[in-house]
Order: structure tokens, then C-alpha cells, then sequence
């Protein structure tokens, strides 16, 4: 789970819960010319979230998104076309309007199988042979900067 939400969460004392049905969003034009970028908790998707379910609040990442009514927030998983979407938004090209759907995450993804994984698993492995190359990891950025007091400010 992403470090904002479980801040957000653990400050304003909600449940995070997966989503159990899709959900699909009708981005129109407005909501791309409220969206700001490079805020979560601000750009098109959380707008037409916001607008659209009347949420109190919807956090859109790269690949989750968290849309919270009263005190529940609730995860869905972007599909690939969204989290382009996303990147391309904060990059500062325009976002398309049009019909998105949100999927409820695969059983395998729930954070309650990521719970009983992390349990299974308590430490970190590393291996003992130091000549085994680790695999690089790209880092995307320029996208998403807002920090948690600027999100939380904005409430």
C-alpha cells in the first residue's frame, strides 16, 4: 500500500478495503481542465471520481487508485491505458476524455494475500554469492511529486 495513503489513512482513521466490483468513470473535458498535475489526489481521474461517486476524496497513483467515501477508502487497480494516462498527464500532455474503467484487484493482489505473503516471508534475502548481479530497477520520475503535507493541506 502506498506510504500517502496509509498516512492519509492512520491521521483521518480509515479502513482501506479492496474494491469487489469495477468501477467505471465518464472523464469529460471539465475534469481535464481541473486536473492538476502531478497531484494524486487532484488530476482528471480524481476529479471525475470526486464529481461522479460525490466522493469525499480519490488518490490516483500509476498503478492503484483509492477513491474514499466517509470513512472507507477503497483500492482499484488501473488498467494499462489509465496509467498511461497518468504518466503522460504529468508529463504535461493533455489527457483524452472519454469512459475508463477501474478493476477490482486480482485475488492474488488483495492486501490481505500481500499480508499473509509478507508473513510467510519475514526478512529480506540477500544473496550469500556476491558476484550475482541484481537486476536494475528503472525509477520513473517527474510524476506524482506532491508531498503529503501539500495533499493534506488541500483537504
Amino acid at each position: 500500500m502506498s506510504s500517502y495513503i496509509t498516512k492519509i489513512a492512520k491521521e483521518h482513521g480509515l479502513t482501506v478495503k479492496d474494491a469487489t466490483e469495477p468501477l467505471v468513470l465518464n472523464v469529460e473535458p471539465r475534469h481535464v481542465r481541473r486536473g492538476k498535475v502531478s497531484d494524486p489526489g487532484a488530476c482528471a481521474f480524481a476529479e471525475c471520481a470526486k464529481d461522479k461517486l460525490h466522493a469525499d476524496a480519490a488518490y490516483f497513483f500509476r498503478s492503484t487508485a483509492y477513491v474514499q467515501k466517509g470513512k472507507r477508502l477503497t483500492r482499484y487497480v488501473l488498467p494499462v491505458s489509465m496509467q498511461k494516462e497518468v504518466v503522460a498527464f504529468d508529463r504535461g500532455k493533455a489527457m483524452e476524455p472519454g469512459e475508463y474503467r477501474l478493476a477490482r484487484p486480482e485475488k492474488s493482489a488483495t492486501l490481505v494475500s500481500a499480508l499473509r505473503r509478507s508473513k510467510k516471508r519475514p526478512g529480506r534475502h540477500y544473496p550469500a554469492n556476491t558476484k550475482i548481479k541484481r537486476k536494475v530497477v528503472h525509477r520513473m520520475t517527474g510524476i506524482r511529486k506532491k508531498t503529503l503535507k501539500q495533499m493534506l493541506a488541500a483537504q
